[in-house]
């Protein structure tokens, strides 16, 4: 092959890897863009889900206050029907820790929506979990996490069971059992007579009662 070829194909050569190189460059930087954007796009679509799921739990909460304001309104009206002394203060316990979640919700489905509508990625949801961790961090430092919500809960519970008696059989019977404070636990569990009668009830009226 003579000479003058042979630096022709060269130049082609380097020609050719110029621009291969070149177009791979082009390629990268634009995957660099494309990348977060179809990440960014998947993102959006969890942030609706996450939306959708936090507006059932909104849904589900506000008919848990308007049922407990019910209560408490009766028994402000006639504080006779709870026969334990506990419910006004467990009913408003509640309505205050269902009035937490929903505004916690609330701001979650805000936080959502901005970032779901945003052209780029917004950490949002990232600050307000922080936020909650070091709201529960404090708490569990000072060593009050749980301890007022397990008060109540313990209270309605004692109260909706009443005097347990030992029958000459041997069997359990519960006498003068709130009719308020199973009104209270049936609204916050949906089944009173499973709780109130299993010793393990306040810790399952407790979880009911969290704020998140």
């Amino acid at each position: 092959m003579k000479e003058t070829t042979v630096a022709s194909v060269k130049k082609v050569a380097k020609k050719a890897a110029g621009v291969t190189a070149s177009s791979t460059s082009t390629a990268l930087e634009a995957s660099k863009v494309v990348t977060p954007v179809v990440g960014h796009i998947a993102s959006a679509g969890a942030h609706v889900a996450l939306m959708a799921r936090d507006g059932v739990s909104v849904s589900k909460t506000e008919g848990h206050i308007t049922v407990l304001k019910e209560i408490s309104a009766d028994l402000n009206k006639t504080p006779d029907l709870c026969s334990c002394d506990h419910c006004p203060e467990v009913v408003g316990y509640a309505i205050s820790q269902k009035n937490k979640k929903l505004d916690r919700k609330l701001t979650q489905i805000g936080v959502h929506a901005t970032s779901a509508s945003s052209p780029v990625p917004l950490p949002l949801g990232d600050a307000v979990t922080a936020a909650g961790m070091v709201h529960t961090a404090k708490k569990m430092h000072a060593g009050t996490k749980g301890v007022e919500r397990n008060r109540q809960a313990s209270l309605v519970h004692a109260g909706a069971r009443g005097v347990r008696f030992v029958q000459q059989d041997g069997s359990m019977k519960f006498v003068g059992g709130c009719a308020v404070a199973r009104a209270i636990i049936d609204e916050l569990t949906h089944h009173w007579q499973r709780w109130v009668y299993s010793d393990n009830g306040a810790d399952a009226i407790a979880e009911k009662l969290k704020s998140k």
